[in-house]
Order: structure tokens, then sequence, then C-alpha cells
């Protein structure tokens, strides 16, 4: 079995067969995709990648927000 090689990073390719499109109802032929490489994947590592960093700014802020509140508490309690 001929297994294609990518010429930009050097990877194997996968092999994606002949198939009907989900998304148009289309045929097409098939094809071989670079998994490293391919742009679809780059560009959902790095959605990933930013969902990631969006999630550890949220749980910061909520870090801060609890230590705020323990603030304003002890804060009311010494003043009142």
């Amino acid at each position: 079995m001929y297994e294609a090689i990518c010429q930009q990073c050097g990877n194997p390719k996968k092999m994606v067969p002949a198939g009907i499109s989900k998304r148009t109802g289309q045929s097409y032929a098939a094809f071989s995709v670079c998994e490293t490489c391919n742009p679809k994947q780059q560009q959902a590592k790095a959605a990933r990648q930013e969902n990631d960093q969006g999630e550890l700014i949220l749980a910061g802020i909520d870090t801060i927000n609890q230590r705020l509140d323990k603030m304003a508490k002890y804060l009311e309690e010494r003043l009142a």
C-alpha cells in the first residue's frame, strides 16, 4: 500500500475515502490530507487553545472576584 507523505512537514497523510458531503450532499473523490498541516486542523487547534486560554482567564477572574468579596465582607464587618 502506498502511503502519501506531506511535502511540507514530512508526516504521513491520512487517506479520506470517497463519499458524500454531510454539509452539501455532494459526492467527492477520495483524497489525502495531512493532519499536521491541514488548515482546518490548525484552525481547530487554535480555537481549542483560545478556548482554553479564555477558560483560564475566566477562572482567574472568578478567583479575583471571590477574594474581593471576602475583602468587602471583612471591611464591612470592621467598619460597621
